[in-house]
């Protein structure tokens, strides 16, 4: 795919057929498969067809479908040398470039549908005339920006203006931003609006902002940093009431004993002195007591 490349991988189901989506992240240039059934084996197969025209990707993006975090997936994209990451579970604008391409291709689908049109032989059609529509975020088509040329179609064509690959890159960052501000304030997005885990949780893992936390039992969550907060324990007053009445008997007890200590140790002392002043010397009787 593109220099230093990272494509994205995503699915969608239309009646009793499966659609697997593929864009790369740069280029926006879309590859779609329609499945009648989807295992990890047949994404395989299908995503080697497209290597082998576009070349190994640098690192693959996919949801948590079972299909894409099998062993046999992993295990096969490290043969060939390519980095599989996950997006965070509930965290669908971390996956939100192919999303976007699914609801158009989902909306040509519906539209050929509503026509009664056999919807899988137009798909062709309508990837090629995506591929060569300059997108709003680059300015650029897919194709010009994948392999430095535009694709010929029966459409008019539209002049490049410029073929400066920093400068497209630098557009696109800046028309990502403005959409991430946008869609931040049209959801009002806030961490505080949030219903949390009623049990808290530990924190295993930080990856930029996916947050890896393991619950009582053991579980491992994924989730965006936005979602987690730091957990802080509200006392229950009742709870305060009655410790504060526990901790004040165990002082009084406490002053209680001391007390008696110190009178028992008293009283010890007076008794010892009194013994002391008596007289311990062996009295003489007189003669006159004397009896025969």
């Amino acid at each position: 795919m593109s220099s230093a490349s990272q494509i994205k991988i995503s699915y969608f189901g239309v009646i009793a057929e499966q659609v697997v989506v593929l864009t790369d992240y740069y280029s926006r240039w879309p590859e779609v498969k329609i499945l009648k059934s989807v295992t990890s084996k047949n994404i395989l197969d299908w995503l080697l067809s497209v290597f082998a025209t576009h070349g190994f990707p640098d690192e693959i993006k996919s949801d948590n479908a079972s299909y894409f975090v099998s062993t046999e997936f992993k295990d096969t994209l490290t043969s060939w040398g390519i980095e599989h990451k996950t997006v965070t579970e509930y965290w669908p604008q971390a996956n939100g470039q192919v999303e976007r391409f699914n609801q158009v291709l989902e909306k040509h689908i519906l539209t050929a549908q509503a026509e009664g049109k056999e919807w899988k032989p137009t798909i062709p059609i309508m990837l090629l005339h995506y591929r060569n529509t300059p997108h709003r975020m680059t300015g650029r088509t897919p194709s010009s920006l994948l392999m430095n040329r535009e694709v010929k179609t029966k459409l008019p064509s539209f002049e490049q203006q410029t073929n400066d690959e920093t400068e497209t890159r630098k557009k696109d960052e800046e028309e990502k931003e403005k959409s991430k501000k946008y869609t931040d304030k049209k959801r009002k997005a806030s961490p505080r609006n949030l219903e949390f885990h009623p049990d808290p949780m530990v924190i295993t893992k930080i990856n930029g902002t996916q947050i890896v936390l393991k619950d009582k039992n053991g579980t491992q969550h994924r989730r965006n940093s936005s979602h987690v907060k730091l957990y802080q324990q509200i006392p229950d007053p009742e709870e305060e009431i009655q410790s504060a009445r526990k901790h004040d008997r165990q002082t009084e007890i406490r002053e209680e004993n001391t007390e008696a200590t110190q009178t028992e140790t008293n009283q010890s002392t007076t008794e010892a002195e009194i013994v002391l002043l008596r007289s311990t010397r062996n009295r003489k009787q007189p003669d006159y007591l004397k009896v025969g």
